[in-house]
């Protein structure tokens, strides 16, 4: 099976087709996580992730949500992302930590973030977390950094993974972010396609307004969206736009929103007639 288009080409036949024996991965089931995430497309692909495991998950959209939330259960850790409106990850996380002064108890908090300039870990640490994640997370990444802190729980499996290759995508990555299920790939894409409309509309909408914050946070959500899927060319355009968003420099965006538009609809178009075709490994 083939699936054609554009400037894109994904190949599923038996000459494209190969499976790939990854080490065996460590993991730990049936934890009681708080996932603290902004991004629809993320969200579903950390629930698909974690529930294999048998993992009980609660979504925050927001830091503030996550404060909510926290007291109201006995969770065993919380995945925070860092970019998020309202309430972002970092205060989020020291006002989760003066929160279980009063309990004396203290879970761990992983930081999940496309974010990768020097000084962030150390403002993670800073602020109370834990651990580091670097997105786009892969499955195992995930799996094995929840397991450190849960050493007596840990077995062990042994995964296959199919490899997608694509002239101008790369969805080798966009598959092992999916831990090699490929329905939750499709959900996952399917979950961007909705979300999409509302990251480039924010982006006009804050440049029109002048908001540098609102404009980085958007752009950082594409860039991770871009990166998750394997599409450096976009990924490289959203950085640039998430950077004169963080600098304040929106007088020098020019036309590179139509440029990021313009690439991310070949994308669209692919991922559009993947969502609509049977994938049969055995073919």
């Amino acid at each position: 099976m083939s699936v054609a288009s554009g400037e894109g080409h994904i190949s599923f036949s038996a000459e494209d087709m190969k499976v790939m024996d990854s080490n065996s991965i460590q993991h730990v089931e049936g934890l009681n996580i708080l996932l603290v995430e902004d991004s629809y497309y993320n969200q579903k692909l950390a629930l698909g992730m974690l529930g294999k495991h048998h993992h009980m998950i609660t979504v925050a959209n927001h830091g503030r949500e996550a404060l909510e939330k926290f007291p109201e259960d006995e969770f065993d850790i919380v995945l925070m992302d860092l970019q998020m409106p309202e309430m972002d990850g970092f205060e989020a996380s020291r006002a989760i930590r003066e929160l279980e002064k009063e309990t004396g108890n203290r879970i761990p908090i992983v930081a999940m973030s496309a974010e990768v300039m020097k000084g962030v870990r150390e403002r993670c640490i800073e602020a109370g977390m834990d651990d580091y994640l670097v997105k786009p997370v892969r499955a195992k990444q995930v799996y094995e950094t929840i397991s450190k802190f849960f050493p007596d729980r840990i077995s062990f499996k042994d995964p296959k993974t199919a490899y997608l290759h694509s002239s101008s995508f790369d969805w080798s990555l966009a598959l092992k972010a999916a831990g090699g299920d490929e329905e939750l790939l499709r959900d996952v894409i399917d979950a961007f396609l909705e979300e999409y409309p509302s990251l480039i509309q924010g982006m006009v909408n804050s440049l029109n307004n002048n908001d540098s914050r609102e404009f980085a946070r958007f752009s950082h959500t594409l860039k991770g969206a871009m990166r998750t899927f394997g599409y450096f060319e976009a990924e490289e355009v959203a950085e640039r736009l998430e950077r004169l968003g963080e600098e304040n420099e929106l007088n020098s965006v020019g036309n590179q929103i139509e440029d990021i538009e313009e690439k991310v609809s070949r994308f669209l178009v692919i991922a559009k007639e993947l969502l609509q075709t049977d994938y049969d490994p055995g073919t």
